[in-house]
């Protein structure tokens, strides 16, 4: 399920349709934790927050990739 999500929110993010890409990253994110899909998630969603220009919420969730695999 995490890996279909996370393809859902590359598919929405190459049509820009950034609202829904962040829904489905977020969703990896939240649900699956241990997910190796988790760390791609939370770039990509960084790359969406910067397209959405909310710089701040773009460098947090890049911050956290370093802690995704701890």
């Amino acid at each position: 399920m995490d890996n279909a999500q996370y393809w859902l929110g590359e598919a929405n993010y190459v049509q820009r349709n950034f609202a829904a890409a962040l829904g489905e990253f977020d969703k990896v994110v939240k649900n699956h934790p241990n997910s190796p899909k988790r760390a791609d998630a939370l770039l990509k969603m960084g790359y969406t927050f910067q397209e959405l220009g909310q710089n701040d919420n773009a460098r947090m969730s890049l911050n956290k990739i370093g802690r995704a695999h701890v």
